[in-house]
């Protein structure tokens, strides 16, 4: 019943108003028909003079505009072809609904699944980086091991070296 009653409200015929309201573009196919409606009383601007098209209407503000619209239903008579066209709205308001809900679902479903995968890299990231961390403790336990082992090349060269000269000088003494 709201939606419908909210749909009269939207699809009234409308008339461009020179008040502005900031936080609806003016490129907004509904922007006239927001206009109006405040411009008749059926909303009201906040004391920021914005309009607010995301925020929920309240039963309080549905009684008010019940009555507005009860109160002036005998100024107002739609013809067939404006109930048809009402009609036809609905529908096509409808499905917009339910395809504008499937993808929040979709966008729902997505986000859970992104912090999954968030999760996943996290605890790879981790694991990699651990194992740096092992990389480079074993990179250092080499480069010291290469330093000792060289170190010990050059010394057992030396004294190869020394016994050599040794074995020459003798063998030329003797």
């Amino acid at each position: 019943m709201f939606k419908f009653i909210l749909l009269i409200l939207l699809f009234i015929p409308t008339y461009a108003t020179a008040q502005l309201i900031p936080d609806v573009p003016l490129r907004d196919p509904y922007y006239n028909v927001i206009s109006d409606a405040v411009k008749k009383g059926y909303f009201q601007l906040n004391t920021a003079n914005q309009f607010n098209p995301s925020e929920p209407v309240s039963r309080r503000d549905l009684a008010f505009i019940l009555d507005r619209l009860l109160s002036s239903e005998s100024e107002t008579e739609l013809s067939k072809v404006q109930v048809q066209e009402l009609v036809n709205l609905a529908k096509t308001f409808k499905l917009y609904t339910i395809n504008t809900e499937k993808r929040s679902i979709d966008l729902e479903s997505s986000a859970g699944r992104l912090v999954q995968e968030q999760t996943v890299l996290h605890t790879d990231i981790s694991k990699l980086s651990d194992r740096v961390i092992d990389l480079s403790d074993r990179v250092a336990f080499l480069s010291s091991e290469n330093a000792r082992i060289q170190a010990e090349f050059n010394q057992t060269t030396n004294w190869l070296w020394l016994g050599l000269l040794a074995s020459a000088i003798l063998g030329v003494v003797f």
